[in-house]
């Protein structure tokens, strides 16, 4: 995608953290999904939530940025389950639909 391109929402949630405190992750947005999923989009050139937005599927939550370091546009995007308090990284693609 092109840097400014929508980056949109996996599914309904709440906004749990926007900003860049995330080390190597740039502007970032996580939300908090049903469940114990989390679902983390991090190299934002910008985000269009807040703190505790509640956000529906296909929301934009942020754009595509140019924050990777190389000059180049992306986004970084993980899902993630909470086991035992702590939320362990899922591979996106078995659990996303397709």
């Amino acid at each position: 995608a092109s840097a400014g391109s929508e980056v949109v929402a996996a599914a309904a949630g709440r906004v749990a953290y926007v900003g860049d405190d995330l080390v190597g992750q740039g502007l970032t947005v996580l939300i908090v999904h049903r469940d114990g999923w989390r679902t983390v989009y991090g190299h934002l050139g910008s985000a269009t939530v807040d703190d505790g937005a509640d956000v529906r599927a296909g929301q934009q939550v942020g754009t595509v940025g140019l924050t990777a370091g190389d000059g180049r546009p992306s986004m970084h995007f993980e899902t993630r389950h909470m086991r035992a308090d702590e939320p362990v990284a899922v591979d996106p693609l078995t659990v996303l639909p397709r």
